[in-house]
C-alpha cells in the first residue's frame, strides 16, 4: 500500500505516530473482542489505521468494522489511496470515515453503527490541545465505550493514573477514577513522532466496568462536587467547599459520613471517601438545582450570561489571523466551551486543566495569547500569569484574567501580575470575543492581515 504525502498540520497540532513497535503495542491493546469493531481518532496517515486493520475480521468484499473521525480535510482522499486495494468491488469505501471534531462528533450516533458491533473499542493518538475534552466527551456518555485506548502527553497521563495524595491527583484524576479503570500501558519517547513533539507521551487505557463499582450520585451532582472541592488547591477540603457555597453544618455532616478530617485537603481523599462526600453532599446540591438557585457546589456559579435587558448590543466580528490560544481552566465543560467558542472564531486552541499544565502547554507551544481563570489548582491564574512575565519569550503574549473579584480590584491587580486585560464573571461569549480583538498582539496581526490584503489588491 502506498502511503501518503501529507505534511503535519502544526494548527491542528498534528504529530504523526511512525515508530511501528509503538504502532502494534497500540494495536494490540485497541483489539476487540469478536464481532466487534474500533473507532480510531485521528488517523492521519494511517499508520496506526494499518495495524489495527491487521488484527480487524474482515468479511470478503466488506467494508471493514472500522471508523475513523478525523477533522483534517486532507486525510479522507489521502486515506481511501493509501487502502485503495480493501475497497470493495461494488465501490463502497474501505470503512466510514467521519469528518468531524471528536470533542463534538455525536457519540452515541456513532457508537451505535451496526458495522461496530456490541462492544466497540474508540482508540487514537489525540491531539494534545484536545485530549480532555475528546476524552470527557466519551466519559460523559450514558454507555461509554467499554475500552478506550489513547496516547496522550506524559504529564496528563501521570494526572490521570495519579493516587490520593500524590502532587499530580487533581480532579481530572478523581472524575476518571470515579467511574473507570485507567492505567498507563506505555510511555513513549518524543523520537517515535514526525515531527518530533516538545514533550513526552503515554498511552491509557481507560476501562469504565459493566457496572458500576461505587455508590455515586448523578453525575453532574458528583462532579460539581469534586469540582468545588479542588477549586482552591491550597485550602483544607471544608474549606474550599464551604468557598463553594455548601452549609458548613452539610460539609460537617459529609466529612464524617466519608471519614474524612476536616483539615485534610482534595487530593488526599480515596475515590470510596469521594463517593461517600457525593452522597452526603447531593441533597444540597439537588436541592438547590430544584429551587432554580445556582447550584452550590459551582465555585464559579454564573459562567452562563446573565438576562439582557434591552436591545442586544451589536457583536464585533474579529479576524484571529492564525493566532494561537492556550486556555487555562479547572473546569472542563467551560474550557471546552472556550475551546469551541475560540475555534469557531479562527483561532487555534490548546486547553490546560490547571496551573502547572498552563505553564508546561505554554513553554511548549509558545501561544499568541493566553487566557487564564484565576481560581485554579496546584498555581492559581495569577502566578501562572506571574511566571509567564517573567519570561523574555512571553513579553509581547496577549493574557486575559478570567476572574470573579470585581473590576475595582481586578483594575488593581491585573497589572501588578503582568495581565493585559480582565474578563469579570459572568461573562458574555461576544464580550471575551471582544476583549481578545483589543489585545496588542491582536490588533497587530489584524493590522499584517489588512496590509497583507491590500498589498495584494484584495481591498
Amino acid at each position: 500500500m502506498t502511503r501518503p504525502a501529507l505534511a503535519p498540520n502544526k494548527a491542528l497540532g498534528q504529530h504523526f505516530l511512525h515508530d511501528a513497535g509503538v504502532l502494534d503495542r497500540i494495536a494490540a491493546l485497541a483489539a476487540p473482542e469478536p464481532g466487534s469493531g474500533v473507532v480510531e481518532i485521528g488517523p492521519g496517515t494511517g499508520n496506526l489505521t494499518a495495524h489495527l486493520i491487521a488484527r480487524l475480521p474482515r468479511a470478503v468484499d466488506s467494508p471493514l468494522p472500522l471508523v475513523l473521525v478525523e477533522l483534517d480535510r486532507r486525510v479522507p482522499a489521502a486515506l481511501t489511496a493509501r487502502f485503495a486495494p480493501l475497497q470493495p468491488s461494488d465501490g463502497r469505501p474501505f470503512c466510514r470515515i467521519e469528518l468531524a471534531d471528536a470533542a463534538a462528533v455525536d457519540w452515541p450516533a456513532l457508537l451505535a453503527d451496526p458495522a461496530l458491533g456490541p462492544t466497540p473499542v474508540v482508540a487514537g493518538n489525540l491531539p494534545y490541545n484536545a485530549a480532555m475534552p475528546i476524552l470527557f466527551s466519551l466519559m460523559d456518555l450514558a454507555t461509554p465505550p467499554q475500552r478506550m485506548v489513547f496516547m496522550v502527553q506524559r504529564e496528563v497521563a501521570d494526572r490521570l493514573v495519579a493516587g490520593p495524595s500524590h502532587p499530580d491527583r487533581g480532579q481530572i484524576s478523581v472524575k476518571v477514577q470515579l467511574r473507570a479503570a485507567v492505567r498507563i500501558a506505555l510511555k513513549v519517547g518524543r523520537g517515535a513522532f514526525q515531527p518530533p513533539p516538545r514533550v513526552d507521551s503515554a498511552v491509557v487505557v481507560v476501562e469504565p466496568p459493566l457496572a458500576p463499582v461505587l455508590n455515586l450520585p448523578a453525575w453532574p451532582t458528583m462532579a460539581r462536587i469534586v469540582t468545588a472541592g479542588f477549586a482552591v488547591r491550597r485550602k483544607t477540603l471544608a474549606n474550599a467547599l464551604r468557598m463553594g457555597g455548601f452549609a458548613g453544618s452539610a460539609i460537617e455532616t459529609a466529612l464524617a459520613d466519608a471519614e474524612v478530617s476536616a483539615l485534610v485537603r482534595a487530593e488526599a481523599l480515596t475515590l470510596e471517601q469521594w463517593a461517600a462526600l457525593g452522597r452526603s453532599l447531593a441533597g444540597q446540591v439537588e436541592g438547590s438545582a430544584r429551587a432554580g438557585d445556582d447550584c452550590p457546589a459551582a465555585p464559579h456559579p454564573a459562567h452562563s450570561p446573565p438576562a439582557r435587558r434591552g436591545p442586544p448590543r451589536a457583536r464585533t466580528m474579529t479576524r484571529s489571523n492564525g493566532l494561537s490560544v492556550l486556555v487555562a481552566e479547572d473546569d472542563y465543560e467551560i474550557a471546552d466551551m472556550l475551546r469551541k467558542t475560540l475555534a469557531q472564531a479562527g483561532y487555534t486552541v490548546t486547553v490546560a486543566c490547571d496551573g502547572e499544565e498552563a505553564l508546561a502547554a505554554a513553554m511548549a507551544n509558545r501561544p499568541d495569547l493566553v487566557v487564564l481563570d484565576v481560581m485554579m489548582p496546584a498555581i492559581n491564574g495569577w502566578e501562572v500569569c506571574k511566571a509567564l512575565r517573567a519570561r523574555p519569550e512571553f513579553a509581547e503574549v496577549g493574557i486575559l484574567m478570567l476572574t470573579a473579584i470585581g473590576p475595582n480590584l481586578n483594575e488593581m491587580t491585573a497589572p501588578l501580575y503582568g495581565a493585559d486585560d480582565f474578563l469579570d464573571k459572568p461573562f458574555l461569549v461576544e464580550d471575551l470575543l471582544d476583549k481578545l480583538a483589543k489585545l496588542p498582539v491582536v490588533a497587530r496581526a489584524a493590522r499584517r492581515h489588512r496590509l497583507d490584503r491590500e498589498a495584494k489588491g484584495d481591498g
